[in-house]
């Protein structure tokens, strides 16, 4: 048996994958990038949104730093955070 990227159990000819925790990271990120077109508050769109580019960010490093994965994720995890933090700003604003 060679190696792959995922680890075989065999017992009795019945093979088991089991997933790597880096394969399981970027299910996450996947889910949370998924999840995030569901809700119709933007607030919550950008949170959701800004933790799987997180995750998308973590899943490039342990995938041996993808330089497109971790910086676009970034970049778009960045813009995210300016606009969460603008909204606060504008809801603290006193209306004149």
């Amino acid at each position: 048996m060679f190696l792959t990227k995922y680890r075989y159990i065999c017992d009795y000819n019945f093979k088991f994958t089991i997933m790597d925790s880096v394969e399981i990271v970027g299910y996450f990120a996947m889910t949370f990038l998924v999840l995030s077109f569901i809700p119709k508050q933007v607030k919550r769109i950008r949170i959701i949104n800004f933790i799987g580019c997180v995750l998308f960010v973590a899943y490039g490093v342990l995938l041996g730093w993808k330089w497109p994965l971790i910086v676009s994720n970034g970049l778009v995890a960045i813009i995210q955070v300016y606009h969460l933090i603008k909204m606060r700003w504008e809801k603290a604003k006193p209306i004149q």
